[in-house]
């Protein structure tokens, strides 16, 4: 019976799970309804239960969004940082081989040489490798969060 109108409510008619319609009014549930109410009680902890692991789920993927938003704000930087050393390493491989191509090398052409063909491939092969350590750094962070 509901206490505020005196007449019995319908209680097959359920929309939600928080709100029972009764002629088209949502009626609340207060403490008295719930005393001695097994079953209701019971909807209740379920409800709760489930609101409590979708905000657990939505805290968790907020989390991972976060992370990925972070991390594509660093890739523009590390991206500009490795062209700036693929394009130093081109320019001095260029030096290099053009010194290594004259009739008599300089000395320090092999040098030149070497140190930009060092550098081409480190800064060719440091991106994916970035992307990959940004990525453990990440589950690792989720983990401990978790």
């Amino acid at each position: 019976m509901n206490t505020n109108t005196g007449k019995a409510l319908d209680l097959n008619v359920a929309s939600g799970e928080a709100a029972i319609y009764q002629d088209g009014n949502i009626v609340t549930i207060g403490v008295a309804d719930l005393v001695g109410n097994e079953v209701a009680l019971r909807q209740l902890l379920n409800t709760y239960n489930l609101m409590h692991q979708a905000k657990e789920e939505i805290e968790k993927e907020n989390r991972i969004l976060r992370d990925e938003v972070s991390a594509m704000s660093l890739s523009p930087v590390v991206s500009s940082l490795l062209s700036l050393i693929n394009v130093i390493g081109v320019v001095l491989l260029g030096f290099g081989v053009d010194s290594l191509a004259q009739g008599t090398p300089p000395n320090n052409s092999t040098l030149m040489f070497v140190s930009g063909l060092l550098l081409v491939l480190i800064s060719s092969g440091l991106n994916p490798f970035t992307r990959w350590l940004s990525r453990k750094y990440k589950e690792r962070n989720n983990a401990n969060a978790e």
